[in-house]
């Protein structure tokens, strides 16, 4: 597994060379900012 940041991550497909071109689609969570304030909406 590689990470893309502190967000996301990304594994990368067989092969001596792991780069963006070679990897399986990536999993992007929501960022911490964007959680902050949806959970502070709920709370209202």
């Amino acid at each position: 597994m590689i990470t893309d940041g502190p967000h996301g991550s990304r594994k990368a497909s067989d092969g001596p060379a792991a780069g963006i071109y070679s990897s399986v689609p990536a999993t992007c969570f929501p960022t911490t900012a964007g959680l902050t304030s949806t959970l502070t909406a709920i709370r209202r």
